[in-house]
């Protein structure tokens, strides 16, 4: 290489800012504050440690027809729905509604352990599914719990 040839240097460059998909006043005032609307189906996400603005997008679960919604879980099991429900808040809305039973008695027909009796008219069908599978220390003998149930 010739010493009067020399390597031009580039520019650096700055890297891109990152663009918000949705933005209202709604939002900017969130921003500024930090408060969050509960009823808003718009879901952000976490910035990064660099300080990056978080990305807002849209949640197209909560745009799903209840109807469709209780389709799919149609085909799951009692502890999988119990799963589901407590995903995030607006499925715990949805699937603890007393709207919602009917999901919850297919799924404890076909409960593969046996036939689980009805609960008690006082207790709503997401409470006895958690009585039912949720894991724990028993109160009565002071184990701990993790299994089906196999009582019935």
């Amino acid at each position: 290489m010739d010493s009067k040839t020399t390597i031009p240097k580039r520019k650096a460059s700055r890297p891109k800012k990152k663009r918000k998909i949705h933005s209202s006043s709604a939002d900017e005032h969130a921003e500024n504050t930090g408060e969050v609307d509960p009823d808003s189906n718009m879901n952000t996400r976490a910035s990064s440690s660099s300080g990056d603005r978080s990305v807002v997008r849209p949640d197209y679960l909560q745009t799903l027809p209840f109807e469709t919604l209780a389709e799919v879980l149609s085909y799951s099991s009692l502890l999988a729905i119990l799963s589901v429900t407590r995903c995030s808040r607006w499925l715990c809305q949805t699937l603890t509604q007393p709207d919602a039973a009917v999901i919850w008695k297919n799924a404890r027909a076909r409960c593969t352990s046996g036939s689980i009796p009805d609960p008690p008219p006082n207790l709503p069908e997401p409470a006895y599914a958690a009585a039912l599978f949720d894991g724990g220390c028993c109160s009565v003998s002071a184990t701990y719990n993790d299994s089906d149930p196999k009582t019935f």
